[in-house]
């Protein structure tokens, strides 16, 4: 008997909960993402996290290119003077080995920026592109 009484209640919840439904399926807002802006969102935070990386190379690099330089000094007069170690030709050699590594970090990273702003661009230009082609108007022939 209560289940009965409930009946056009169960009816009318159903219509507005549909008419919800398609109200929100309707909304502009509501629209997702298309396949190039989801691409070149995740280009451009490819893009933000490789430009976090370069200042801490370029600073990491300075600072090994000073000590190399600094070392390659000493190196040089210890050589002049006939007391270079086998000690101090190594301690070189690594660090010849670590500013290069570095130098090589920071170049590829720089390259990979410029890399992903030509990729953002082509994706820009590709969006921009259908977005006219759909929105001029169709000739007839």
């Amino acid at each position: 008997m209560i289940f009965r009484t409930f009946a056009p209640m169960k009816s009318y919840l159903l219509i507005i909960i549909s008419s919800a439904c398609l109200l929100c399926a309707c909304n502009p807002k509501s629209k997702r993402p298309t396949y190039g802006e989801l691409k070149a969102q995740r280009i451009d935070s490819m893009i933000k996290a490789a430009e976090r990386d370069i200042p801490m190379l370029d600073t990491e690099l300075q600072q090994a290119c000073h000590r190399y330089d600094s070392l390659s000094a000493i190196v040089e007069t210890h050589r002049q003077a006939l007391k270079l170690t086998e000690q101090e030709l190594n301690e070189h050699a690594a660090l010849r080995l670590h500013r290069d590594s570095l130098q090589v970090k920071f170049d590829t990273q720089c390259a990979r920026v410029r890399f992903l702003h030509r990729k953002l661009d082509e994706v820009n230009t590709k969006a921009s592109d259908r977005k006219k082609a759909a929105e001029s108007p169709k000739t007839a022939k």
